[in-house]
């Protein structure tokens, strides 16, 4: 019974897992980053250095340039580049399993739930079918983790040197990669062996560590300012002032009331976003804190990379729930760690407190997961419809973009501003039309012009 229990949670992640990949026949869905990040590298692909309209953009070079060397080698094709965020967001998954297991789950069912809730949420379903940095990032992220993992219990050079190695293709992805340095540092710092050695050493080696300890964190802290969102925040909260500084905290509230209640804030009322998605990001964050507090003794590289990215997010002046993809099953089993203890204590406790968790644990876990299986579903059924996405797949903005290029079967009364060159055209209408026209039969046709 015991070998048979992971089973059912496997059947459900292969299930989940050909889902997926049935997404990899959509269409090109296009998102402004994702508009940004594919125009920067057809500029590379050209020699044009990774160029938006002739500026730099905000993103670091390492994906514009996976996406140029795909255009040169001619196989940019929509479904590799969808392929490739599966197989990012599954290595991640992976790596995910030797990290959680054993040493802070017990049960590789559990670690398999976790994977399962983490394909279930909204944010990764409606996030891997757009050529975006995020799960490539998840992936490398949490292979570096792994590896740090491993050489927190044995350090080893190679182990050290893959994970600076990761650490910095992390960076070249996302600027939030340098979350990654911290724990990186603790596995360094934490090791037996390097304490007895400062312990006994000479002064000269002493003060020869001062100065590398000194110049690690001056490098470090440039690093830092330079590459992470920092600089983007600072200048937003200058031009914006105290005020959006003040509605960061509802923001990260509300995006974890979402990404809890698993439905896109797009199809809720604003009474619900102002009011209710705050509250239950009041329940999750208290959770995610009691689950800390529980795992203290343990406490990892794991955790220091989760407390390092949550600290970047914080300060992100944006409201965006996708930007907590990378540590989104640390959040998941955070906020289960109360919970399962809470359920484990039903004879020291009252009987009432037992069955009222019980139910409320399963009725959350329950509409979360047909959350979304139906947002799968409706996923599925926009990557199938072929050259009439544009007639299911609603952006708002880049909507007439879509039936300009071909791509919906209705008439739209203003397609006109998008042909008629003398009409006033927003630049990323423009952009969005190009790319749709040239990734219409799937591939990019002039990437290398």
């Amino acid at each position: 019974m015991r070998r048979c229990f992971g089973a059912p949670q496997n059947l459900v992640l292969l299930a989940l897992v050909a889902a997926y990949f049935l997404q990899v026949v959509t269409p090109l869905r296009l998102h402004f980053d994702s508009i940004v990040l594919l125009s920067s590298a057809e500029t590379a692909a050209r020699g044009g250095g990774f160029l938006f309209h002739g500026q730099p953009t905000v993103f670091p070079p390492g994906y514009p340039a996976l996406l140029a060397l795909l255009m040169r080698l001619h196989i940019a094709y929509v479904w590799v580049l969808i392929s490739i965020n599966i197989v990012f967001l599954l290595i991640g998954l992976l790596a995910l399993r030797f990290l959680l297991h054993p040493a802070i789950l017990e049960k590789q069912a559990s670690v398999s739930t976790v994977c399962i809730f983490t394909l279930l949420s909204t944010v990764v379903i409606g996030d891997f079918t757009i050529p975006l940095t995020d799960c490539c990032f998840f992936g490398v992220a949490m292979c570096s983790l792994a590896v740090m993992n491993s050489a927190y219990s044995r350090l080893t050079a190679r182990k050290v040197a893959l994970s600076i190695a990761l650490v910095v293709i992390s960076i070249c992805i996302r600027r939030i990669g340098v979350a990654l340095i911290p724990p990186l540092l603790w596995m360094i710092s934490a090791q037996a062996e390097a304490r007895l050695f400062v312990r006994h050493a000479s002064t000269g080696i002493k003060v020869a560590r001062v100065a590398i300890i000194a110049s690690v964190v001056v490098t470090i802290t440039w690093v830092v300012y330079k590459t992470s969102t920092l600089q983007d925040g600072l200048k937003e909260l200058r031009l914006s002032g105290v005020d959006k500084l003040v509605h960061l905290p509802i923001w990260r509230l509300t995006e974890l009331g979402e990404m809890t209640a698993n439905t896109p804030s797009v199809v809720l009322s604003p009474a619900v976003i102002t009011s209710l998605l705050p509250f239950i990001g009041i329940v999750t964050a208290s959770l995610i804190v009691a689950g800390m507090i529980l795992h203290r003794k343990q406490f990892g590289v794991v955790d220091v990379f989760f407390v390092s990215y949550v600290a970047g997010i914080l300060e992100w002046p944006f409201y965006s729930p996708r930007f907590w993809l990378p540590v989104l099953p640390l959040l998941i089993v955070y906020a289960g760690m109360p919970l399962k203890r809470l359920l484990r204590r039903d004879v020291h406790g009252s009987r009432l407190t037992f069955y009222a968790a019980l139910v409320a644990t399963t009725a959350v876990a329950t509409l979360f997961a047909l959350a979304g299986a139906s947002l799968l579903a409706f996923t599925t059924a926009i990557s199938l419809s072929g050259s009439r996405i544009g007639d299911v797949y609603h952006t708002g903005r880049y909507d007439v973009a879509y039936c300009a290029a071909g791509l919906c079967t209705h008439q739209v009364s203003d397609l006109s501003r998008l042909v008629d060159k003398s009409s006033k055209v927003d630049w990323l209408e423009e952009d969005g039309l190009r790319l749709l026209c040239e990734f219409k039969n799937g591939k990019l046709q002039r990437g290398d012009r």
